[in-house]
């Protein structure tokens, strides 16, 4: 994985380049979050899952909490 295609092409997302001394950190803020975590792990961990099937092994996020989160780790290239 690059930490450099993490970097945002655009100043208009919620992270700029320009406050941060070190790559990863862009990583790190983009990772950030209560279920960001847990839906890559889940992800890294068993693989391709469909959404009805994240929504199952995380049982407390709402439907539309994941939903953002996924369009959020899909925006940043995270996941497809």
């Amino acid at each position: 994985m690059v930490w450099k295609n993490f970097m945002p092409e655009d100043r208009t997302h919620k992270v700029s380049c320009s406050s941060y001394v070190y790559e990863v950190e862009v990583a790190f803020e983009m990772l950030s979050g209560k279920w960001i975590p847990l839906i890559v792990w889940t992800l890294l961990t068993e693989g391709t899952k469909r959404f009805g099937e994240l929504r199952k092994k995380m049982p407390a996020v709402t439907q539309k909490m994941l939903t953002q989160q996924l369009r959020t780790l899909e925006r940043h290239g995270i996941v497809s």
